[in-house]
């Protein structure tokens, strides 16, 4: 295939990567270029990979065949990676969407926060990086620029002044008593925000929200139970589990029942908490005993090319683990 350029935030990382499979760079930047040692060269590129617009991830767009073997290696080489069709074209064959040969193609490539981990180690090969790099760039690239001045490439400087950075951008502003928002992402990209929440406990990357005003009438989804007059929620997160946790209690703090959403690792933000939603839950009436839903929803989005049969089995995994007793928020890699 012809050459593709990179451009954005996560350029070091996905040239890096691209370069060691032997994709062909067309017109790298010339800090990229120095940093990989590549020649500067003034090749037009069949393929532009740029920034979303919120920085969540990238657009590649060109060729069709040239995006879908670009697409194929990210999807199988970054750990929970997601893909869209940016502009909503029918691709069909084999239960696949990416099947385009001919034409021209745009593709969204989520990024969520297993896979921003995995590209801030392979950035870290070329430059010394901040773990947290590329959701950090989000937040304050500025900032990170600065902190990476510091960084002399032994381990225990990058540990130290990576946790010293996340401190100041997003621990240090998640304050009890302050309000924080839930990013829910659903895979075809739509971002659903529920209902946000007072904070009441944040500690280690733990963080627990009292959610109030939930309109009385009818049921809640997926478990049938009647939503009431005074109804709250204690939602429970932590950076980097494959869920979260919602308690759902009556006016008079009776537990009416849980809910657990399992999705990509959660990330933390100055004021909110993102995760893609992978469609496997898993509830428990009060006094039940706790039981998965939506599986079908699961495979579908496999079929539709959304993301691998890896990620999908991490999500059934999960819920397993969840529906067991074996998953917990205490432990990081719950």
């Amino acid at each position: 295939m012809g050459g593709v350029s990179v451009r954005g935030i996560y350029a070091t990382a996905l040239t890096k990567l691209l370069v060691d499979e032997g994709f062909r760079i067309a017109r790298p930047s010339l800090k990229v270029a120095s940093r990989l040692g590549l020649k500067p060269n003034l090749e037009s590129a069949e393929v532009l990979i740029v920034d979303k617009m919120d920085r969540q991830g990238v657009e590649v767009k060109g060729e069709a065949s040239n995006v879908d073997g670009i697409a194929e290696y990210l999807m199988r080489s970054l750990p929970d990676v997601v893909l869209r069709e940016h502009y909503g074209l029918a691709l069909e064959g084999s239960g696949r969407r990416l099947r385009l040969t001919t034409g021209y193609l745009s593709l969204e490539v989520e990024f969520p926060g297993a896979s921003k981990l995995f590209l801030d180690d392979a950035r870290n090969l070329v430059k010394p990086t901040l773990i947290g790099h590329h959701q950090l760039k989000i937040v304050d690239s500025r900032r990170v620029e600065l902190a990476e001045a510091l960084l002399d490439g032994s381990e225990e400087a990058r540990r130290r002044i990576s946790r010293e950075v996340r401190g100041e951008l997003i621990y240090g502003r998640l304050t009890v008593g302050s309000q924080v928002g839930f990013e829910h992402v659903k895979l075809d990209g739509r971002v659903l925000n529920l209902r946000p929440g007072r904070i009441i406990y944040f500690r280690d990357g733990i963080l627990k929200a009292e959610r109030r005003g939930f309109k009385p009438g009818g049921v809640y989804d997926g478990v049938g139970v009647p939503r009431e007059e005074g109804d709250y929620a204690l939602t429970e997160a932590r950076e980097g589990a494959w869920f979260m946790k919602h308690s759902y209690y009556s006016l008079d703090g009776k537990l009416k029942f849980e809910y657990y959403n399992v999705g990509t690792p959660v990330e933390l933000y100055p004021d909110r908490v993102r995760y893609i939603d992978l469609e496997v839950d898993v509830v428990r009436e009060a006094g039940g005993k706790p039981r998965i839903i939506d599986l079908e929803g699961l495979d579908s989005m496999v079929s539709e090319g959304y993301i691998s049969e890896r990620l999908a089995s991490k999500a059934r995994e999960t819920a397993r683990d969840i529906a067991g007793g074996a998953a917990s928020l205490e432990r990081w890699d719950a």
